[in-house]
Protein backbone atom coordinates (compact mmCIF):
# COMPACT_ATOMS: atom_id res chain seq x y z
CA UNK A 1 0.00 0.00 0.00
CA UNK A 2 1.34 3.46 -1.00
CA UNK A 3 0.77 5.92 1.01
CA UNK A 4 3.31 8.75 0.10
CA UNK A 5 5.35 10.51 2.28
CA UNK A 6 2.48 11.29 4.80
CA UNK A 7 2.68 8.93 8.33
CA UNK A 8 -0.43 7.80 8.99
CA UNK A 9 -2.11 7.93 12.88
CA UNK A 10 -3.89 4.65 13.62
CA UNK A 11 -6.78 5.17 15.69
CA UNK A 12 -9.40 3.74 17.87
CA UNK A 13 -12.12 4.41 15.83
CA UNK A 14 -14.96 3.60 19.13
CA UNK A 15 -13.13 5.88 21.49
CA UNK A 16 -14.41 9.14 21.90
CA UNK A 17 -10.74 10.58 23.30
CA UNK A 18 -9.06 8.86 20.35
CA UNK A 19 -11.15 11.16 17.53
CA UNK A 20 -11.58 13.97 19.71
CA UNK A 21 -7.43 14.13 19.72
CA UNK A 22 -7.45 12.99 15.84
CA UNK A 23 -10.11 15.70 15.04
CA UNK A 24 -7.63 18.38 17.32
CA UNK A 25 -4.47 17.13 15.04
CA UNK A 26 -6.78 18.11 11.78
CA UNK A 27 -7.87 21.51 13.14
CA UNK A 28 -3.73 22.33 14.45
CA UNK A 29 -3.26 21.86 10.43
CA UNK A 30 -2.17 17.88 11.00
CA UNK A 31 -4.85 17.42 7.90
CA UNK A 32 -1.96 18.45 5.69
CA UNK A 33 0.78 16.25 7.04
CA UNK A 34 -1.24 13.38 7.95
CA UNK A 35 -3.64 10.57 7.05
CA UNK A 36 -5.44 9.17 9.85
CA UNK A 37 -6.89 5.21 9.54
CA UNK A 38 -8.72 3.29 12.01
CA UNK A 39 -7.07 0.23 13.78
CA UNK A 40 -8.31 -2.67 11.82
CA UNK A 41 -9.44 -0.70 9.34
CA UNK A 42 -8.61 -1.72 5.80
CA UNK A 43 -5.54 0.22 5.06
CA UNK A 44 -3.91 -1.29 8.77
CA UNK A 45 -4.64 -4.94 7.19
CA UNK A 46 -3.09 -3.71 4.03
CA UNK A 47 -0.34 -3.08 5.84
CA UNK A 48 -0.29 -5.86 8.04
CA UNK A 49 -0.87 -8.16 5.26
CA UNK A 50 2.21 -6.62 3.72
CA UNK A 51 4.49 -7.71 6.73
CA UNK A 52 4.33 -4.30 8.65
CA UNK A 53 4.53 -5.34 12.89
CA UNK A 54 1.76 -3.41 14.86
CA UNK A 55 2.49 -3.49 18.56
CA UNK A 56 -0.41 -4.51 20.58
CA UNK A 57 -2.26 -1.49 21.17
CA UNK A 58 -5.39 -0.13 21.00
CA UNK A 59 -5.42 3.67 21.09
CA UNK A 60 -3.25 5.61 19.12
CA UNK A 61 -0.59 4.14 16.91
CA UNK A 62 1.81 6.45 14.59
CA UNK A 63 3.29 4.79 11.36
CA UNK A 64 6.00 6.33 9.55
CA UNK A 65 8.49 4.82 7.28
CA UNK A 66 7.54 2.05 7.74
CA UNK A 67 8.13 1.80 11.47
CA UNK A 68 5.14 2.16 14.15
CA UNK A 69 5.57 3.98 17.21
CA UNK A 70 2.59 3.68 20.06
CA UNK A 71 1.94 5.13 23.25
CA UNK A 72 3.82 8.22 24.50
CA UNK A 73 6.13 7.68 21.51
CA UNK A 74 3.54 8.07 18.93
CA UNK A 75 1.95 11.30 20.37
CA UNK A 76 5.73 13.10 20.57
CA UNK A 77 6.21 11.87 16.89
CA UNK A 78 2.98 13.57 16.10
CA UNK A 79 3.73 16.47 17.69
CA UNK A 80 6.91 17.37 15.68
CA UNK A 81 4.72 17.96 12.25
CA UNK A 82 2.51 20.26 14.50
CA UNK A 83 2.88 24.24 15.01
CA UNK A 84 4.25 26.20 18.26
CA UNK A 85 3.24 25.92 20.16
CA UNK A 86 2.14 22.23 19.72
CA UNK A 87 5.35 21.08 18.92
CA UNK A 88 6.94 21.85 21.97
CA UNK A 89 5.36 18.46 23.27
CA UNK A 90 8.07 16.84 21.59
CA UNK A 91 10.53 17.97 24.18
CA UNK A 92 8.93 15.04 26.20
CA UNK A 93 11.21 12.66 25.02
CA UNK A 94 13.64 13.96 27.67
CA UNK A 95 11.37 12.40 30.52
CA UNK A 96 12.21 8.70 30.80
CA UNK A 97 9.92 6.74 28.55
CA UNK A 98 8.99 4.43 31.39
CA UNK A 99 7.35 7.22 33.25
CA UNK A 100 5.62 9.08 29.66
CA UNK A 101 4.38 5.58 28.77
CA UNK A 102 2.62 4.77 32.56
CA UNK A 103 1.16 8.68 32.48
CA UNK A 104 0.08 7.70 28.75
CA UNK A 105 -1.51 4.41 30.08
CA UNK A 106 -2.87 5.63 33.07
CA UNK A 107 -5.36 8.05 30.45
CA UNK A 108 -5.73 5.09 28.15
CA UNK A 109 -7.34 2.49 30.69
CA UNK A 110 -9.71 5.26 31.78
CA UNK A 111 -10.30 6.87 28.40
CA UNK A 112 -13.79 5.26 27.62
CA UNK A 113 -15.05 5.95 31.13
CA UNK A 114 -13.77 9.47 31.23
CA UNK A 115 -14.22 10.33 26.95
CA UNK A 116 -17.25 7.76 26.48
CA UNK A 117 -17.41 6.14 23.17
CA UNK A 118 -17.54 7.67 19.54
CA UNK A 119 -20.03 9.88 18.31
CA UNK A 120 -19.72 8.76 15.08
CA UNK A 121 -17.49 6.98 12.19
CA UNK A 122 -14.91 9.85 11.26
CA UNK A 123 -13.91 9.27 7.35
CA UNK A 124 -17.51 8.79 6.23
CA UNK A 125 -18.31 11.78 5.83
CA UNK A 126 -19.99 13.01 2.98
CA UNK A 127 -18.13 14.77 0.56
CA UNK A 128 -15.22 12.24 1.94
CA UNK A 129 -12.39 13.59 3.42
CA UNK A 130 -9.19 12.33 1.62
CA UNK A 131 -7.07 12.69 4.47
CA UNK A 132 -9.05 9.61 6.38
CA UNK A 133 -7.93 6.23 5.14
CA UNK A 134 -10.22 3.24 5.21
Amino acid sequence: MQTGERPIIFYDGQCGLCQGLVRWVVRCGGGKKFYFAPLGGITYKSLKDDGVEFPQSDSVIFYEKGVCYDRSEAVIRMARYLPIPWSLLAGGRLVPRRWRDNLYDFFARRRRRWFGPADHCMGQEHPPNPVFLP
